[in-house]
């Protein structure tokens, strides 16, 4: 045999070595690929919070408000709510046409009633501001009793 048939076999050997080591460098590849199970994330714990509805029927409003809070007192047009002897939260309504407060005191929200012309303004301590989130997001105007 001649040189030339002896150089194109060794070129094809080379060939075929590399083809082969191709495909199982994709073999080991796959293998590898493991497929990893999609883990959920689990819910966010829930906070057990307990609370009370309060109604106002001179006002004309209801919300929710931490039950460990109780009605100090209680007129017409206002009322006040008392935690450890101090008053934490106080709701009065009249027909002020005051603007509501627009992020400049956040222990204070203002909510009109467009049938009864009520406004309604509830204002918290400087402790106790969370928590008039959940009052702002509870608060609900109802058929108000003269």
């Amino acid at each position: 045999m001649k040189t030339q048939s002896y150089l194109f076999l060794v070129f094809l050997l080379v060939v075929l070595v590399f083809i082969l080591g191709v495909r199982y460098g994709q073999q080991v590849e796959r293998t590898d690929r493991v497929p990893t199970p999609v883990t959920s994330r689990a819910p966010a714990p829930t906070i057990a919070l307990d609370t009370k509805t309060y109604i106002h029927q001179g006002c004309g409003v209801s919300f929710i408000y931490p039950a460990w809070w109780h009605n100090e007192v209680t007129s017409s047009r206002s009322a006040s709510f008392a935690f450890a002897g101090q008053t934490v939260m106080s709701v009065i309504c009249d027909k002020t046409n005051l603007p509501a407060p627009i992020g400049t005191n956040p222990t204070e929200w203002r909510k009109k009633d467009p049938k009864t012309g009520l406004t309604v303004t509830v204002k918290v301590n400087d402790g106790q501001k969370n928590w008039l989130r959940l009052v702002g997001a509870t608060l609900e105007f109802i058929s108000p009793t003269p």
